[in-house]
């Protein structure tokens, strides 16, 4: 439903903001709906992230078009960049009959003003008499909703996608992601297993933790056997137990057992554990492992 509804204002060139809270998928809901759907019209995406967000102007915006859509210089005189950007766009949209879309991220953070500039130069850029020659998709988190409010001329101008903390991505929208993104890095199991995780934030960063962690022992694809990975888990995959671990670390095996069950958290102790895996780690696999793994 979302993804039509972006695509429906690329297509008809209007102004459209997705709304959400940091971590829901935003950035991916925009992004999917936009590389996937099939146009009816080539597209040419322009993405804008800025840096400095709060200092982005519309010269910003007119030189990302430019340098999107040509190898051209961007001219220094502002009326002339318009001109040259209108041009560029006119040519794609009128006379090859493409689409162009900018897509604005983290547009919470921009001034109401160069938004408010924004809005003015889709409406005042021209190719042969027309208006309106791009879209324009304004990605951001719940305050781009009360700066669009307040300023009600470009309000009026723009339609809004809310996806709100109640996690929009069913199930089966979060396998779609996890088999995009990851692709056979992760085993259908585990798919299944991580997309019970609400949002796209919380997988990503297990996911990259549990990648991390089997990347040491020499695994490259993460199993759903993997995914409560921990110091019991990493002596099975060594071949070796928590005694052996114990002689290696010089702690004493009931701490050993302790701190496996969580019981014993203190951070000195678990770095010590830590530090003798690593040294079995290399034991096996060679010293290279222990370095990628420090």
């Amino acid at each position: 439903m979302y993804g039509k509804l972006i695509v429906s204002a690329v297509e008809s060139r209007r102004m459209q903001a997705v709304i959400g809270p940091f971590g829901c998928g935003k950035s991916h809901l925009v992004r999917e709906s936009i590389e996937r759907w099939p146009f009816h019209r080539k597209l040419h995406q322009v993405y804008v992230n800025h840096a400095d967000r709060e200092r982005l102007r519309i010269g910003h915006f007119l030189t990302a078009i430019i340098g999107e859509l040509s190898e051209e210089r961007p001219y220094r005189d502002s009326i002339a960049r318009q001109n040259q950007a209108a041009r560029l766009i006119g040519e794609r949209v009128i006379n090859l009959g493409h689409e162009v879309v900018v897509v604005v991220e983290n547009a919470h953070r921009m001034h109401g003003n160069t938004m408010l500039a924004l809005k003015d130069l889709r409406e005042s850029l021209m190719y042969r008499g027309q208006a309106f020659l791009f879209s324009v998709i304004l990605v951001g988190q719940e305050q781009l909703r009360s700066k669009l409010e307040r300023y009600g001329e470009v309000r009026y101008r723009t339609s809004w996608v809310d996806l709100d903390a109640k996690d929009w991505m069913n199930f089966e929208d979060r396998l779609d992601y996890l088999a995009d993104v990851y692709g056979d890095v992760i085993t259908p199991d585990a798919r299944h297993h991580l997309a019970k995780i609400p949002t796209i934030l919380q997988m990503d960063a297990l996911i990259e933790d549990r990648l991390r962690q089997i990347q040491k022992l020499g695994r490259t694809v993460l199993e759903e056997s993997m995914l409560d990975l921990g110091i019991e888990w990493e002596l099975k995959q060594l071949g070796r137990t928590q005694s052996d671990l114990a002689r290696k670390s010089g702690v004493p095996k009931s701490t050993v057992s302790d701190v496996v069950r969580g019981v014993n958290t203190d951070p000195d102790t678990r770095e010590r554990l830590d530090a003798a895996i690593q040294e079995m780690i290399a034991e096996k696999n060679g010293p290279a492992a222990r370095r990628m793994a420090s």
